[in-house]
């Protein structure tokens, strides 16, 4: 039984009227949850474009989470994560 895969399919995202497409990182099939991963520096420095792969995410019923990585490679926690977005 698959859990997870890596997405090949495409989600068209527009932000401030410009679109782009993007490609989930993980999609848990059983969770139907997209977790995208994620540098500290990036989640920080992209965080209008990251919040939108959330929301179209989150509108089409799936579940989403980041998981955020610093630059020692260790996980941050949820609170971590949420102060910085």
């Amino acid at each position: 039984m698959t859990i997870f895969q890596f997405v090949n399919r495409s989600m068209k995202i527009i932000n401030k009227n410009k679109s782009f497409t993007h490609l989930p990182d993980i999609y848990i099939i059983s969770e139907n949850k997209i977790i995208e991963v994620k540098v500290r520096g990036h989640i920080k420095k992209m965080r209008k474009k990251n919040l939108s792969k959330q929301q179209r995410c989150l509108e089409m019923n799936m579940k989403f989470e980041f998981m955020v990585f610093n630059g020692k490679k260790q996980l941050l926690t949820k609170n971590e994560i949420r102060k910085l977005i």
